[in-house]
């Protein structure tokens, strides 16, 4: 980085005004190059040539200076380096000199962070399908889909309605669709339930059957069907359902977890699955019990001319009335995809997890997997001890800390993906991770830990067509192609930060990054950040309507984590060529002369400091959602208005475009009312902060469990936050809302803020909450006397 030291007897430069630019005229005649600086809004200095045309990465070669001291505006001197067309300068002020930094923009900082993994995936989108669906004012996902060869697919919506749709795959064009089944007068939906899988029957070009998952019911208490019913090719419906198996009579709780998804085996049976309904019954262990179908996997045949419990099924012959035959298997809590591997016939099923673990399960007859008693391969927090014996144990599981919403896929098989055929692909719905495990050697009951692969956020299900084409559907509605890339990715045999090539020789950023702050710091247990970004030339920053920016391929962000002057750790996400983010976490030593990549997350300890939670890698996807344009932090709510960026104050969207980094028509974006902790009403500050911390998964699309949301921009009446019943879970508080109006006691939202155990929120990156954002959540909650 070119550094130009000035000597400044004036220590506050204002713009110019016309009698100062007249003055500039008269030193045209001059020999030497010329100099023209004013200042920009508070930030300090653009540079300009005496004909008034600013050096930035767009100006023109001949315009590069040469090492010389000139004079300009008066008694300032200035001694120039040479400044090239790619390169941008800022300015900053400290004490009797200006520093001018001159970085270049023409490449990446930090070379060594981007590549490609090898045997990795790239999601490339083919076509958006949630256009094709009959509006609705409900909450609306797409739940499944189901290649049926030729081009054509079936899709769900968690509504009740169901689509054939073709495709033409190579160039991305729906060639047509219609409805195949509408249930929409009889599914009553919440969140991803509803509605939550349709699969063909293998012989369906013959019988024309499918079968399918779905709720239906009062809020309250919730039925959940497994029903087949039968279509013509033509698609005539044939309104002739048969239910095979059916929960009902949940006495309260919510229509989580009330369904999963079907499966076939080569012998002529069919799979459902179940989940426990959120609502544990009382006592909860009596969810392993064989006299209802909540939690469980259920079995029939389907070889004759109606479903039948077959005699084979391992509670078929138990003697006691009360145990329900089509039991094949117990012990899950959300086992929402499974699948058969067809060369093996293994039982693949991927159940969500509570608080802390997602796993997934080779299935075998008359096993428990432990739900509630265990959550993943540990005994659950409730019965802390447990007989893990009497349980089988996932054979593969992963933290919270890597993802928390697991979507199980299928073992891949003649798929075009060869270097992957044979290992069994799943992914996260809220991390985004694609990944890919071993299947099970004989005898084997435990895995190997999941790989990653590539990232899918929000997927809801899989599918393979039988061309071998794999594709991943997201809830928000784009359908996916899968490809393989090959190649060598650098970042995995990167150890310390000092190989990324992200840090100059004296240890600070390299060259090309450029420092920034917000308006409302994200919460991270009181530590103290520095933030960084590098935008490539020529690279547009798009400005979204609501603020938001979706920063280009090649993009790079910084962010160091300070404790009382001490670096903790350093974390990159940037955006890659093929447009995947990444992430990349470095912890530095006591000393804080090296950092070493830690992927999977540890806890730094210290004698004199609380203890250091580094989440995983993949758990930065989880608050960095595509939802909320994945970058976070730089939007115009956070952006706007005068920072101090190092040691100077700075009009940072002024600055940006300035650079060429944002357009000139982002001052049309920038709102009246910035976010602030300090200024404004108690539901300014208390809304800023929800904005800021939780909006990121609390909005439309990112995923969050609970359907609020909390971006600053949503009129609070709008938000389904006042006097609304909490979605996931009420925390044992009587009476409790996620807001309730006058009483901080009852107000899930707070409660969450203000703990640190399995049910705080945000649920990675911290372990002590945030008393300022108690506080001000109190004091806003305390003066509300009613919802508006």
């Amino acid at each position: 980085m070119g550094s130009v030291l000035t000597s400044c007897q004036q220590t506050q430069l204002l713009p110019p005004n016309e009698d100062e630019r007249s003055q500039v005229g008269d030193l045209e005649s001059s020999e030497e190059p010329r100099l023209v600086v004013r200042g920009l809004k508070g930030f300090g200095l653009v540079i300009e040539t005496v004909d008034g045309v600013r050096l930035t990465p767009d100006s023109p070669a001949s315009y590069a200076l040469s090492e010389t001291k000139i004079e300009a505006a008066g008694d300032l001197q200035i001694v120039a380096q040479p400044v090239r067309p790619d390169q941008y300068c800022s300015v900053q002020e400290q004490a009797n000199h200006i520093i001018v930094d001159c970085a270049d923009r023409t490449h990446d900082p930090c070379s060594n962070l981007f590549g490609h993994r090898q045997a990795s995936l790239e999601t490339r989108e083919l076509v958006d399908l949630k256009g094709l669906f009959s509006p609705t004012e409900e909450v609306f996902y797409l739940t499944s889909i189901s290649a049926l060869g030729g081009g054509e697919f079936f899709v769900t919506s968690n509504v009740g309605e169901v689509l054939l749709v073709a495709l033409d795959e190579e160039h991305g064009q729906i060639l047509r669709s219609q409805i195949a089944l509408d249930l929409r007068d009889r599914v009553a939906q919440y969140n991803l339930e509803g509605l939550v899988s349709l699969r063909p029957d293998p012989q369906f070009n013959g019988n024309g059957h499918v079968y399918v998952i779905y709720a239906s019911g009062p809020f309250e208490a919730p039925t959940t069907h497994f029903s087949r019913f039968t279509l013509e090719r033509e698609l005539g419906i044939l309104d002739n359902e048969f239910v095979l198996a059916k929960v009902t009579g949940k006495p309260v709780g919510g229509r989580f977890h009330t369904g999963g998804d079907i499966a076939f085996d080569h012998s002529g049976h069919v799979f459902a699955s179940f989940g426990d309904g959120e609502l544990l019954r009382q006592p909860p262990e009596s969810l392993l019990e064989l006299d209802h179908l909540s939690g469980k996997v259920v079995r029939f045949d389907i070889s004759g001319e109606e479903p039948a419990v077959p005699v084979d099924n391992p509670f078929a012959a138990d003697e006691d009335a009360s145990v329900l035959p089509e039991i094949y298997a117990r012990g899950f809590r959300n086992p929402f995809r499974m699948s058969f591997d067809v060369a093996t016939q293994t039982l693949w099923v991927a159940d969500v997890g509570q608080n802390a673990w997602e796993e997934i399960n080779l299935v075998t007859a008359g096993e428990s997997y432990g739900w509630p008693v265990m959550e993943g391969p540990e005994c659950y927090w409730a019965y802390p001890d447990c007989d893990k014996d009497q349980h089988r144990v996932p054979y593969v599981s992963y933290t919270h800390g890597r993802g928390r919403s697991v979507t199980g896929g299928f073992v891949l098989r003649d798929s075009l993906l060869t270097s992957l055929n044979g290992l069994y692909l799943f992914g996260d719905h809220i991390s985004g991770e694609l990944m890919v495990i071993e299947p099970a050697p004989p005898g084997s009951r435990a895995g190997r830990a999941p790989r990653q692969v590539g990232q899918s956020v929000g997927v809801s299900d899989f599918t393979q067509t039988p061309e071998g084409t794999v594709l991943t559907l997201s809830a928000m509605g784009p359908l996916s192609v899968l490809e393989e890339i090959k190649g060598r990715d650098l970042i995995d045999g990167i150890v310390s930060l000092d190989e990324t090539g992200c840090l100059s020789d004296d240890g600070r950023l390299a060259d090309g990054f450029m420092d920034y702050n917000l308006n409302v710091p994200f919460w991270t247990d009181d530590a103290t950040k520095r933030r960084a970004l590098f935008v490539p030339t020529g690279g547009a920053v798009e400005v979204l309507a609501n603020g938001e920016l979706n920063f280009p391929p090649g993009s790079i962000f910084a962010k160091e984590f300070l404790r009382a002057s001490q670096k903790l750790e350093t974390r990159f996400l940037w955006r890659e060529w093929s447009g995947m983010w990444r992430a990349a976490t470095f912890v530095w030593n006591q000393e804080g002369t090296r950092a070493v990549r830690q992927q999977d997350g540890a806890e730094v300890f210290s004698e004199t400091a609380p203890p250091w939670a580094v989440p995983a890698e993949t758990s930065c996807f989880q608050c960095h959602t595509d939802a909320a344009s994945v970058a976070l932090g730089p939007e115009t709510l956070q952006l706007e208005g005068v920072h101090e960026v190092r040691h100077r104050p700075s009009d940072q969207l002024a600055l940006w475009r300035a650079l060429g980094i944002l357009p000139e028509s982002t001052g049309g974006l920038v709102s009246e009312v910035t976010l602030s902790l300090n200024e404004g009403t108690p539901e300014h500050r208390a809304r800023s902060y929800l904005h800021a911390n939780c909006s990121s998964c609390h909005r439309p699309g990112a995923g969050g469990r609970a359907q609020m949301d909390l971006r600053f921009s949503t009129l609070f009446e709008e938000s389904a936050t006042c006097d609304a019943l909490p979605d996931v879970d009420d925390l044992g508080i009587p009476q409790a809302r996620l807001i309730a109006p006058g009483e901080p006691s009852r107000s899930i939202v707070l409660q969450r803020m203000s703990r640190a155990d399995t049910h705080q929120m945000p649920p990675v990156g911290i372990r002590m909450p945030d008393p300022l954002g108690a506080y001000l959540m109190t004091e806003w909650i305390s003066s509300l006397k009613q919802c508006p």
